[in-house]
């Protein structure tokens, strides 16, 4: 069906990366917060947290660490609507899944979440026969967890009891890999 969304939006991000693409060096940390609530079909507070950290191992590959989290609470007591929630999967959340495959799924397609957290550890490196400067092999290793909170409880509680449970942390989807990554834009910030 159809709904309306009038929400403000704010977006933070403090750090420096020697490159916002492939960084090897630097980190960044980035709060965005949406406010929803005038004359929309939903009303909700939606806060998404991110931070990567770059560090140069040696002249030729550098290790990232990054990790998201995201909290969306509905402000009326009625269920979060799809198209606020959270989707995570694929190459820009949660690498190894295809996008929008993590967390739960209805008839095959994805549901969201209300509640997310993920972890990714990636390794890039220089082409040892090759010296193309865009071009670097890559190895990840990635894990997440969505929730989508049920219509029985109120938000609050249902984020108390899943930050409080072990399940929430180590019932979640994982994933590794190895490949080559082309960066087809100018890295220099």
């Amino acid at each position: 069906g159809d709904s309306i969304l009038t929400s403000i939006k704010h977006t933070h991000t403090v750090g420096k990366l020697d490159n916002p693409v492939l960084p090897n060096e630097g980190y960044k940390l980035k709060l965005f917060q949406e406010i929803s609530g005038l004359n929309s079909s939903s009303k909700f507070i939606k806060t998404k947290l991110e931070g990567l950290v770059a560090k140069r191992l040696t002249n030729s590959i550098s290790v990232n660490l990054n990790t998201q989290s995201g909290l969306l609470l509905t402000l009326d007591g009625k269920p979060s609507l799809l198209a606020d929630r959270f989707h995570l999967g694929g190459p820009t959340s949660v690498r190894g899944f295809r996008t929008w495959g993590l967390g739960q799924h209805d008839r095959g397609s994805s549901v969201g979440g209300d509640l997310y957290w993920s972890l990714g550890l990636s390794m890039f490196g220089k082409l040892p026969i090759l010296n193309f400067e865009n071009l670097k092999w890559h190895t990840f290793a990635n894990l997440g967890k969505s929730v989508k909170f049920n219509q029985d409880s109120s938000s609050i509680s249902q984020v108390k009891s899943h930050l409080t449970s072990s399940s929430f942390y180590k019932h979640h989807s994982s994933s590794a890999g190895i490949g080559l990554v082309y960066q087809l834009q100018n890295g220099s910030s």
